[in-house]
């Protein structure tokens, strides 16, 4: 720290000796630009210290990442491709006894996708009552999931043991949030992976083609202007029921977006709005069909 700061981050060093940021904090924001050059660890820098006091640490650290991403996005692909040849599973022995289980360095969307099914498995143990919080019940399923056991109970009140668990069948449910510039190869601006945080253009682009590739998939459209902030789109229902099209233009810095169907223009009215445009603006838009 002693060597870094002064050198490679001098806004984090003044913001640490002035009492504005914590020795955690400047800790935190070192640590996510070790791998950036001295220029792009500055301007990575410059993206948080504003309100790197306000933040938690939980908030700082996923806002660093997301302006490292946004310094430096190839250095972030090639990190997390690098760290992915460690993947492992770590157990050590707790103070209190017990015992931990931990996978490091795991493919983002299979975690998520895997901690999904531990939480779907905790929510059938409680209704089939077993008792414990929610913690108690997902590290049960965890382990039911890991051995192949059922913990439910039985109707006499004892639990199963050594039975296959009941199989999966369900689809996990994750959000991930990119520019639209991202998705098309046009910038290498960072997404955002359910509660896992920020991450890179290239693994948003392999997840986003995963997930379109799946019948299932749901998408939400979000048109914001310059300063990133959510728009209502100005919406042009055509008369013809050809495909949906969307075409992008940009005034001043204002974007606007034109949908050439009268459902999909229905659809992607905002929710709950008694706001219409258009011939249909007496038909209350279907919000169940798919656009």
């Amino acid at each position: 720290m002693a060597q870094t700061l002064p050198r490679r981050l001098p806004g984090t060093k003044a913001a640490l000796e002035d009492g504005t940021i914590s020795r955690y904090k400047a800790e935190i924001i070192a640590g996510a630009t070790v791998l950036l050059e001295d220029e792009e660890a500055r301007a990575a820098e410059q993206e948080v210290l504003d309100r790197a006091a306000r933040l938690t640490p939980a908030g700082l650290r996923a806002a660093i990442a997301r302006a490292v991403i946004k310094a430096a996005p190839k250095k972030a692909k090639e990190r997390r491709e690098t760290a992915a040849k460690n993947a492992r599973v770590e157990r050590w022995l707790q103070d209190t006894g017990n015992a931990a289980l931990m996978g490091c360095e795991l493919p983002p969307a299979e975690a998520l996708a895997a901690d999904e099914q531990i939480t779907a498995r905790a929510r059938e143990l409680r209704k089939a009552g077993l008792e414990g919080d929610m913690d108690q019940l997902r590290a049960r399923a965890y382990l039911d999931l890991l051995l192949g056991i059922d913990s439910r109970p039985r109707q006499d009140g004892a639990g199963t043991a050594a039975q296959p668990s009941a199989p999966a069948g369900f689809a996990a449910r994750i959000t991930l949030t990119a520019p639209l510039a991202t998705l098309v190869g046009l910038a290498n601006r960072p997404g955002e992976l359910g509660s896992l945080g920020p991450v890179d253009p290239w693994l948003a682009r392999d997840l986003a083609t995963a997930a379109a590739a799946n019948p299932r998939t749901t998408w939400c459209l979000t048109v914001t202007d310059s300063q990133g902030h959510a728009r209502r789109p100005r919406l042009r229902p055509a008369r013809t029921q050809e495909p949906p099209q969307t075409r992008r233009t940009g005034t001043a810095g204002r974007d606007r977006v034109h949908v050439h169907s009268r459902r999909a223009a229905r659809n992607l009215a905002a929710p709950h709005s008694r706001t219409r445009t258009g011939p249909d603006h007496h038909r209350r838009p279907d919000h169940h069909r798919p656009l």
